[in-house]
Order: C-alpha cells, then sequence, then structure tokens
C-alpha cells in the first residue's frame, strides 16, 4: 500500500490509526448523510409536476400532490378547510352512532 494512501485514511498517525480515521476521512461519511437526507426529503415531498421543486402539499382528486401553483383548483381557502373538517367530524359521529 503506498504511503499516501495510508497517510488518506490516516493510518500513518503516531497517535493511533483509529484517531485519525475518524477525524479524517471518515468524518466526511457525516456530511454526506446530511445532503443524502436533505435530498430524500425533498425528492418525497416536492411537487410531482416535472421540473417543479416546491413542496407539494395539495392533493388532487387524482391522489397526485402538487404546489400551489399547479393545483387546477388552487389552494384551499380557511374556510375550505374549516368546512372539509367538519364534514370529516359529522361523518366520524354517524359512524360511532351507528348511522
Amino acid at each position: 500500500m503506498s504511503h499516501w494512501l495510508l497517510h488518506f485514511f490516516g493510518l500513518d498517525s503516531a497517535s493511533g490509526p483509529a484517531y485519525l480515521l475518524w477525524s479524517g476521512a471518515l468524518s466526511d461519511l457525516g456530511e454526506v448523510v446530511l445532503i443524502g437526507a436533505v435530498y430524500a426529503f425533498v425528492r418525497k415531498h416536492n411537487c410531482e409536476v416535472r421540473r417543479c421543486w416546491r413542496l407539494g402539499r395539495h392533493t388532487t382528486d387524482g391522489g397526485h400532490h402538487v404546489c400551489r401553483r399547479h393545483a387546477p383548483t388552487g389552494a384551499p381557502t380557511h374556510q375550505d378547510v374549516i368546512d372539509a373538517h367538519q364534514a370529516a367530524r359529522g361523518r366520524h359521529q354517524l359512524h360511532e352512532h351507528g348511522g
């Protein structure tokens, strides 16, 4: 094994090979994991329209998650959210009472 490779991995240290390996080449592992986590989050939660990197917070009737710009009916208003909540609550109460 050549000297540069031993030095890169921190295996030529007098203070111990594990110390320089962990604080040298392996310290970049945490950064790679963080970058990968951000990429996975964006990939999972982004708008399903091709090349749109906005977060897809709205669900269409077809089950697609899209951003406010690409939502066919636009973003729901505050009153829309309240109405949907009350309708779901009414269905839940009917179901509990055997209706």
